[in-house]
């Protein structure tokens, strides 16, 4: 981001983990989500004497539209991106697997609760947003309710909605008549789990989007998941037919039937998701402290080689880095 001061000076924001000191740089996260080079160049390469930088995962980004790519040091990410870095020909960076996704700790959160009453026959959990489809979930549950009037859904909205898409989808249950058929709720993270232990089935429903949390929650839990087979997230990079239900196409015929064909078998567990999940796909899940931890270490080999001593005292404690902002002023010419 650039802000520009009645001295003519512009300022630079990012995210320290390690203040720069006389034994060594600074490790900071340089990632501008616009494309293209919003900064002069020679300015981003000047913070270069004093910075390491590492940048993290967006999920719709190609590495050549990453700004400044040729300069950072760290990129914390995906395979499909890391394949791109590789294909690149740098051998001078450092690629850390992980993302967003897995600096909370999801798997000490979700897991099975064994002998728990499925009461629940849908269960929908996202922000609501014109590219996770929320049309597509409430049409499931208009088709089910039309086959089963006691069909009980129930629609966990995340942080971060749009708002347009918040009211339409209010105003979508009542125009379908879903006012006794569904539940809006927003509920901390922490009791999400209980919820998913008691749905007969979980949807996923995005056109695009990075690697759904839900969808590893899910997973985690061990509980059954319906998803748009031919989406564009990330998700789909864990798809497998072991514990995973498709629909094929973006209508509520394709997603109702697919949902009603499985909400009458008897109820099952989706057992071996969750050692899919941890064991066979290796995802590890961190608190922040241990993210943090986890990047600074991968950084070493950029402060031996650079012959510096990579100093404890310089590094951001896990509570500020998430809020603690660099201001380095800089002369526009």
């Amino acid at each position: 981001m650039e802000n520009v001061i009645p001295d003519g000076l512009s300022r630079i924001s990012g995210y320290i983990l390690k203040r720069p000191s006389a034994n060594s740089k600074g490790l900071v996260c340089l990632r501008l989500d616009r494309p293209g080079e919003p900064y002069p160049r020679e300015m981003i390469a000047a913070l270069k004497r004093d910075w390491h930088f590492f940048w993290f995962s967006v999920w719709n980004t190609r590495h050549e539209r990453i700004a400044y790519h040729d300069l950072i040091d760290i990129f914390v990410t995906w395979d499909e991106h890391a394949e791109d870095i590789r294909k690149s020909g740098r051998t001078d960076c450092i690629v850390l697997r992980g993302g967003s996704e897995t600096y909370e700790r999801h798997d000490e959160l979700f897991y099975p609760i064994p002998d728990t009453k499925c009461d629940i026959d849908l269960l929908y959990v996202a922000r609501f947003t014109p590219l996770k489809r929320t049309d597509m979930a409430l049409a499931c549950v208009h088709f089910v309710a039309q086959r089963k009037p006691d069909c009980r859904a129930v629609f966990l909205e995340s942080l971060g909605s749009d708002l347009a898409t918040r009211k339409w989808v209010r105003e979508q249950i009542k125009s379908l008549g879903l006012e006794n058929n569904l539940q809006l709720m927003s509920i901390p993270l922490q009791a999400v789990n209980s919820y998913m232990n008691r749905t007969r089935l979980s949807l996923f429903t995005s056109d695009e989007e990075g690697l759904c949390r839900a969808t590893l929650q899910t997973l985690l839990a061990e509980r059954p998941l319906l998803c748009h087979k031919h989406t564009r997230a990330l998700t789909r990079n864990i798809f497998d037919d072991r514990y995973f239900y498709y629909y094929e196409e973006q209508t509520e015929e394709s997603i109702g039937n697919a949902a009603w064909d499985i909400l009458n078998r008897p109820t099952a567990s989706n057992r071996g998701a969750r050692d899919y999940l941890l064991k066979e796909k290796g995802f590890v899940f961190y608190d922040l402290p241990e993210w943090q931890e986890k990047i600074i270490a991968a950084a070493a080999p950029l402060y031996a080689r650079d012959g510096q001593r990579l100093d404890r005292g310089d590094i951001v404690s896990a509570s500020d880095a998430t809020r603690f902002v660099l201001w380095r002023p800089f002369r526009l010419e």
